[in-house]
C-alpha cells in the first residue's frame, strides 16, 4: 500500500475529531528532530521538591479532569458557533466492574459527537461494551450513519479490559433535518459465558506468493467463528481482536427465524446465541435544536484552465465541517479524458478547501473515475476552525496521482496561506446561502 492510498484510508474514518492541526504536528515534528539545546543552571534541592510535588498534584488533577466536547474537538476551541451547540450530560452508570459516562454531545445540524469515559475497576469481570445511538424528528426516526471514533471502536463495540480513558464519537444525520432531534445513546453492557481467545486459525495472505495449498481458506476461517460458538468458545479476529466476525458468523438459535435474526442489533445476536448476558444498558435521552446547513445553488459549473471544467455538484457546509462532491471533465479536443489520465497515472487535479480569516482541516478525501462520461469525481470532508459564508476550492495538479507521496492539496493545507500565483489564478469561491 503507497502512501496516498495509506492516506485514503487513514482519514475514511471521516470526522474522527482531529485533536492536533496539521501545522502544530509539523512544529511537533521539528521540535522532536532539532532536539533542545542543553542549557546548564544551578537549581536548588527545594526546587526539585516544590516542582516534583507539584507534577504529583498535576497528575492527581488530571486523573479527574472531566473529557469535554472540547477536548476531543479541539480544532473548535475557538468556535463560537459550534461551542453554543454543545450540551453538558454528565450521566453516568456504575456496576461491580466498571463505570461509564457520557459527558457532553454538541450537534452541528449535520454532524452529531458525544464524548464517553470508560473506566474498568480492579477485579472487575472484562465486559462487552456495545454503542447505540439513535435519533428521532418529529416523532419518526432519523437516518444517521456512524461517521468515525476517537480511542474504542464504537460501531463494532469493545472489551472493557484495558480501555480506561476518554473516547469520542461520530454520527453524520442523512439529510437536514426539520427541526429538534431527540437523541439516545445507549451501551449494551454484556458479560461472556464463554471463554475469550484470539482465532488460531490463520489464512495465508492475498498476496502471498507461494500459499500453502493446504492452508485454510476464506471459508474455513469464517467457519471456524460459527464452530467456535457451538464448541463454547469466542473468537476475536486479529489483529485488532475485533468481535465482529464472530457475531456475523452466529450460527442462528433454533426458534428465531432468518428475517428476525437479521434485523437484530449485534448486542440482541450476541445475547440470543449464549455467549452474552446482558448485565445493563445505561441510556442517555436528550433533545437537541437543529442548525443551519448552508450550500449553494447546485450543480455548478467552473472553467479550469483552458482543457478542463469542474462541476460542484455537492455542498453541505456546517459551522464546523463541510462535505463536498465534484467531478473533472476534460474538455472535447483536448486528448484523453480525465478519467484515463487518471487511469493512465498521467495526472489529475485535486482540491484544497479554505476559508477565509480561519484554518481548515481535511477528515476524509477520495478520487473515483466514471468512464462512461471520462471525469473524475472527487469529493471530502473538512473540519473549520470557525463558521464561514464563503468557501475556496484551491485546485493542485498531481503529475502522478497513482504513485507514492502525499497529495499536492496536503501542502496547501500545512500552508494555509499563502497560496502559489497559480493557485491563486486557479482557485475560485462558492458563497454559501
Amino acid at each position: 500500500m503507497n502512501e496516498k492510498q495509506a492516506m485514503k484510508r487513514a482519514i475514511d474514518a471521516r470526522l474522527s475529531g482531529l485533536t492536533v492541526s496539521r501545522q502544530q504536528r509539523a512544529d511537533l515534528l521539528l521540535r522532536a528532530q532539532e532536539g533542545e539545546k542543553p542549557v546548564k543552571k544551578k537549581i536548588s534541592v527545594s526546587l526539585i521538591v516544590a516542582v516534583a510535588l507539584l507534577m504529583l498534584a498535576a497528575t492527581a488533577c488530571a486523573a479527574a479532569v472531566r473529557f469535554g466536547m472540547l477536548d476531543y474537538k479541539k480544532n473548535q476551541a475557538g468556535n463560537a458557533s459550534y461551542m453554543e451547540r454543545i450540551l453538558s450530560l454528565n450521566e453516568t452508570y456504575e456496576n461491580d466492574d466498571l463505570s461509564i459516562s457520557v459527558n457532553d454531545a454538541a450537534f452541528d445540524g449535520a454532524i452529531f459527537s458525544v464524548t464517553v469515559e470508560v473506566h474498568p475497576k480492579d477485579g472487575g469481570d472484562n465486559l462487552f461494551i456495545y454503542p447505540q445511538v439513535s435519533a428521532t424528528c418529529g416523532g419518526l426516526p432519523c437516518e444517521i450513519a456512524f461517521a468515525g471514533s476517537q480511542g474504542a471502536d464504537f460501531h463494532v463495540g469493545f472489551f472493557s479490559s484495558g480501555i480506561d480513558g476518554a473516547y469520542g464519537a461520530d454520527y453524520e444525520v442523512v439529510g437536514i433535518p426539520a427541526g429538534p432531534i431527540t437523541w439516545t445513546v445507549a451501551f449494551s453492557v454484556l458479560r461472556p459465558e464463554y471463554p475469550v481467545e484470539l482465532n488460531p486459525m490463520r489464512i495465508p495472505a492475498d498476496d502471498d506468493p507461494n500459499p500453502d495449498p493446504d492452508a485454510p481458506t476464506y471459508e474455513d476461517y469464517m467457519e471456524s467463528f460459527a464452530q467456535g460458538c457451538r464448541d463454547g468458545v469466542i473468537y476475536l479476529a486479529e489483529p485488532l481482536a475485533s468481535m465482529e466476525l464472530f457475531e456475523e458468523n452466529l450460527p442462528r438459535p433454533k426458534g428465531i427465524s432468518a428475517e428476525t435474526w437479521e434485523a437484530m442489533e449485534m448486542a440482541e445476536r450476541l445475547v440470543a446465541s449464549g455467549a452474552f448476558s446482558l448485565v445493563g444498558m445505561p441510556t442517555a435521552v436528550f433533545t437537541m435544536e437543529s442548525a443551519d446547513v448552508l450550500t449553494c445553488d447546485l450543480p455548478m459549473t467552473i472553467d479550469l484552465d483552458e482543457d478542463y471544467e469542474v462541476t460542484l455538484t455537492s455542498l453541505t457546509v456546517t459551522s464546523a465541517y463541510m462535505d463536498y462532491k465534484l467531478s473533472v471533465r476534460r474538455k472535447e479536443g483536448y486528448g484523453k479524458s480525465a478519467a484515463q489520465e487518471y487511469i493512465d497515472n498521467d495526472g489529475g487535479w485535486t482540491f484544497a478547501v479554505l476559508i477565509p480569516d480561519g484554518e481548515t482541516t481535511p477528515c476524509a478525501d477520495g478520487l473515483g473515475v466514471n468512464e462512461e462520461d471520462g471525469s473524475v469525481i472527487c469529493d471530502g470532508a473538512v473540519e473549520l476552525s470557525h463558521a464561514a459564508d464563503e468557501v475556496i476550492f484551491v485546485p493542485c495538479w498531481d503529475p502522478s496521482p497513482q504513485s507514492q507521496g502525499a497529495f499536492p492539496s496536503s501542502q496547501v493545507y500545512r500552508a494555509q496561506r499563502p497560496l502559489t500565483d497559480e493557485q491563486e489564478r486557479l482557485m475560485f469561491t462558492v458563497k454559501l446561502r
